[in-house]
C-alpha cells in the first residue's frame, strides 16, 4: 500500500453576536477583536465554525534509497523514489554497476 500527504485546505466562517458594554462603537468593536484574538472567545468561536468551502490534495510520499552491492559497499543514492524495490530496479536501470538492495534513507 502507498503512502500519500493529501493537503487540506479549508475555509471557515464563523458568525455570531457577542455582548458588551463600552463607551462607543469603536471601543466595542476593538474590545471584541481583542477577545477573539486572545483566545477568549474560542467557544463561540467553535459553535458556529462552519466550513464554507474545502479542497484536497494527494501527493504520493517518495522517499530516499541508499544503494549497496553484494558486499554492502554504498553505490549510489536514489532520490524520490516509492519503495525500496522501486529505487533498486530505477538504479539498475540506468547504471553499468548494478546494486542489489536498497535501504531507505
Amino acid at each position: 500500500m502507498k503512502q500519500y500527504n493529501v493537503q487540506v485546505r479549508l475555509n471557515q466562517e464563523s458568525n455570531f453576536d457577542v455582548v458588551v458594554e463600552a463607551d462607543s462603537h469603536d471601543d466595542a468593536v476593538d474590545l471584541v477583536t481583542d477577545q477573539v484574538w486572545n483566545d477568549e472567545l474560542h467557544r463561540e468561536i467553535r459553535n458556529c465554525n462552519e466550513i464554507i468551502s474545502e479542497d484536497y490534495d494527494a501527493e504520493e510520499v517518495l522517499a530516499d534509497f541508499d544503494i549497496y552491492d553484494a558486499e554492502d559497499e554504498f553505490l549510489d543514492v536514489m532520490y524520490e523514489q516509492p519503495n525500496e524495490a522501486v529505487a533498486l530496479e530505477e538504479y539498475n536501470a540506468t547504471s553499468a554497476v548494478l546494486g542489489d538492495y536498497a535501504e531507505r534513507r
